[in-house]
Formats: structure tokens, C-alpha cells, sequence
């Protein structure tokens, strides 16, 4: 089954850092990984994550099983994709992200999602 890879790279550097860190240390069996989001698409293709978290959406992003886009254009809203489901969420929480995490290790569980 392998151990679920999150990718963290949105904007505001210690925003970024503060999530990884959190979902780290509340979701210990994921492998998270912080990176600049100049640096997100090239590193989709390496780490081959499970879900990315981050400020922009781009076709590497929209590749990957899981994604969440924090705030685009600035706005108190997620844009939240899982399995080709999308959902928008307005004012998002901590605890909807860790959501997030949990149906992305479901569904890599059922095989629904590869893993390495």
C-alpha cells in the first residue's frame, strides 16, 4: 500500500511551513514534503504525491489524485479535488485538510489512488 505523500507549497512561506508541520505531526504514517511553489511542478513529477496543497492550480497539480488550492485570488475559499470530485469550500479549517488527508488514504487503500 505505501505511505501516503503530501506536498505542501503554497504561498507565504511560514503558512506553508506551519501545515507541513502540523500534518506531520498529526498524520505521522505521511510522508509531507515543503516545497517553494516556483519549484511544485517539478517536484509533482519526482515525489509523485498523493495530494498537493498549494496557492495555484496548474496542469501538474490537476495530475495528482488529490489537491487542495488555499485561497486562489486571495479570496476565504478552498478548491478542494479528490478522485476527480471538486468541491469548493468557503472559509476553510485545519480540520478540513486533515478531511482531505484521511479520503486520500482511503482511497489509496482501496487502490483507487497508486502508490509506490
Amino acid at each position: 500500500m505505501g505511505t501516503i505523500r503530501i506536498v505542501v507549497a503554497n504561498e507565504l512561506w511560514s503558512y506553508r511551513d506551519v501545515l507541513a508541520a502540523a500534518l506531520s505531526c498529526l498524520r505521522p504514517e505521511a510522508q509531507v514534503v515543503s516545497v517553494e511553489p516556483d519549484e511544485l511542478d517539478v517536484e509533482i513529477a519526482r515525489l509523485m504525491p498523493h495530494l498537493v496543497l498549494c496557492s495555484k492550480l496548474t496542469a501538474a497539480v490537476e495530475s495528482v489524485p488529490g489537491w487542495v488550492v488555499l485561497y486562489p485570488g486571495h479570496e476565504t475559499r478552498a478548491e478542494i479535488c479528490i478522485g476527480g470530485e471538486r468541491q469548493t469550500v468557503a472559509d476553510v479549517q485545519f480540520d478540513s485538510l486533515l478531511g482531505v488527508v484521511d479520503s486520500i488514504k482511503r482511497h489509496t487503500r482501496l487502490g483507487v489512488v497508486p502508490s509506490l
